[in-house]
């Protein structure tokens, strides 16, 4: 019985590893493309 509400959660945490990751992201490169843009020209 242990075993069996273990395998939904694999994907069920790879689901929110995955979301984790992509909210994650969008946001420190949303001022670090700024900058970059400044120090270009």
């Amino acid at each position: 019985p242990l075993v069996a509400p273990t395998l939904p959660l694999w994907p069920a945490a790879g689901v929110l590893l995955g979301l984790l990751p992509a909210l994650v992201a969008p946001v420190p490169p949303g001022p670090s493309p700024s900058t970059s843009k400044e120090s270009a020209p």
